[in-house]
């Protein structure tokens, strides 16, 4: 039986006006496999190998964690709803 992989992924983002009605700052984090989660891959399968049985990989990577910061000028007011 197979076990199920297991991940959170996650992303929070803030956008704040700047100086100018159409201008915004907009602050972001992302974590993927954010609980560090080890999902082990199958094991090895072949019967006359010295390795039968182990499980020698992941299948997921480990946390990866990003934070950005980005400037950008809307324009139209119409864009300002996507955004804010």
């Amino acid at each position: 039986m197979a076990h199920s992989m297991q991940t959170l992924d996650f992303a929070l983002a803030r956008s704040r006006p700047h100086q100018r009605e159409n201008q915004f700052f907009q602050f972001r984090a992302e974590a993927f496999n954010a609980l560090n989660k080890v999902n082990l891959g199958t094991p090895n399968r072949y019967v006359n190998t010295p390795q039968f049985g182990t499980i020698t990989m992941a299948m997921t990577p480990g946390r990866e964690i990003a934070v950005e910061r980005q400037a950008f000028v809307l324009k139209s007011r119409e864009d300002i709803i996507g955004h804010y």
